[in-house]
Order: structure tokens, then C-alpha cells, then sequence
């Protein structure tokens, strides 16, 4: 018989955690990322400007790092759907640590997928609206 002690989990706390929590940091940061660039192109005075200062490559830049923050997150929903999988194939009784470890990997497809869907309309808002007032 084991116990919530002896038992072993079937899919690890790494890559439990990692898909919970790989959106909402990856989202963040990249709103940390990509507010304060668009800020600093379009107020670089007293007053707004309608267009980028030029060669500011602000479209580039939070482009980029949305392109990261989205290929993280993909990875997070394999992740997650992985951990899913694994989790529901364990042979293991009701246990604690069985009910914890299933809980975790359904929550972690939950929080990638909206992530992901937040990463992607961030991504459209970059291409198509333009960071100024212009």
C-alpha cells in the first residue's frame, strides 16, 4: 500500500509548474517589455508624436520578444498537454498526491491556452495598430 509520502508522482513539479506559470510571466513581461519601447518612441519629449521616432525599430523590438514569449508558450501548452496525459494514464490510486499532480496538469492547459490566446491579440494589436497617436 503507499502512502501520499511513498508514492511517486507520475510527471514531475518542473514541468508542472513550468506550464501553470509560463503565461502569465511570459505575458508580463511581455507587456513590461513592450509598453515602456513603444512608450519611449512616441513620447521622447514633452510632447507625443504621431509616428515612431525613426530607426527607434519598435515594431522589431516588441515584435521579437512576442515571437520568444509565443515560441515559450507554445512549449508551455506541449508541456501542459503532456503532463495531461501523463497524469490521467497513471495507474496509481486516488491518492493525494495523484488527485495534486492532475489538478495541476488540467490547470496548466487551462492557463496556457489563455495565455497563449493573450500573447497572440498582444501580437495582432503590434501589427495592426501603430504604437502612436498618429
Amino acid at each position: 500500500m503507499t502512502t501520499a509520502a511513498t508514492h511517486r508522482a507520475s510527471v514531475g513539479l518542473g514541468p508542472l509548474w513550468f506550464a501553470l506559470l509560463a503565461g502569465p510571466v511570459m505575458w508580463s513581461l511581455a507587456e513590461l517589455v513592450g509598453v515602456p519601447i513603444s512608450a519611449q518612441s512616441c513620447f521622447p519629449g514633452m510632447f507625443p508624436l504621431r509616428e515612431p521616432v525613426i530607426g527607434s525599430g519598435v515594431r522589431w523590438v516588441t515584435g521579437l520578444w512576442l515571437l520568444i514569449s509565443l515560441g515559450i508558450q507554445v512549449a508551455a501548452v506541449v508541456v501542459a498537454m503532456r503532463n495531461w496525459r501523463t497524469a490521467r494514464e497513471d495507474e496509481s490510486p486516488d491518492d493525494q498526491v495523484g488527485i495534486r499532480v492532475r489538478f495541476m496538469a488540467f490547470s496548466g492547459i487551462i492557463s496556457s491556452l489563455l495565455f497563449l490566446d493573450a500573447l497572440v491579440l498582444t501580437a495582432l494589436g503590434i501589427v495592426l495598430i501603430t504604437p502612436c497617436f498618429g
